[in-house]
C-alpha cells in the first residue's frame, strides 16, 4: 500500500453456513496477522448487516447479501441515514454484474486512479 493515508479496512460475515461468531472472530484474527500493516482494520458482523445494507445498494437480487465485495471510497464519502455507495466496486459472487467480477489488475488499475485523484 502506497499511501500513508489509505485505509483498508475488513468486514467479517458469517455468509457460509452462517459461522459462530467465535469461528468468525478466529477467522478475521488468523487474516489480522497476515495483514498486520496499521491501515487495515478488521471489523466483525456477527449478523451480516452491512451486507444486507449493500445489497440493494449494489442492485443484488432480493435476499442477497453483500460479501466477497471489494469497494474503494473517497475520502469525502461519508455514512448519513445510509451507507454511502462505493465509487469504484468488484465482487466474487455469483448473483452479481459480470462486468464487475473481481480482476486483480482492473481493480488495482482503479485504486490507483482514485490515488492520483486524491492527491489533487
Amino acid at each position: 500500500m502506497p499511501e500513508a493515508n489509505l485505509h483498508v479496512y475488513v468486514v467479517w460475515l458469517p455468509v457460509l453456513a452462517r459461522m459462530s461468531p467465535e469461528a468468525l472472530t478466529g477467522a478475521s484474527r488468523s487474516a489480522a496477522r497476515r495483514l498486520a500493516d496499521p491501515r487495515v482494520r478488521h471489523f466483525v458482523d456477527s449478523e451480516a448487516r452491512l451486507g444486507e445494507l449493500y445489497a440493494p445498494i449494489l442492485r443484488l437480487p432480493e435476499g442477497a447479501v453483500a460479501w466477497d465485495v471489494y469497494f474503494l471510497f473517497r475520502p469525502e464519502g461519508r455514512w448519513e441515514k445510509a451507507p454511502p455507495a462505493p465509487d469504484f466496486w468488484m465482487h466474487q459472487l455469483f448473483v452479481a454484474s459480470p462486468e464487475q467480477r473481481l480482476e486483480a489488475r482492473r481493480f488495482a488499475a482503479e485504486v490507483e486512479k482514485l490515488l492520483v485523484a486524491v492527491k489533487k
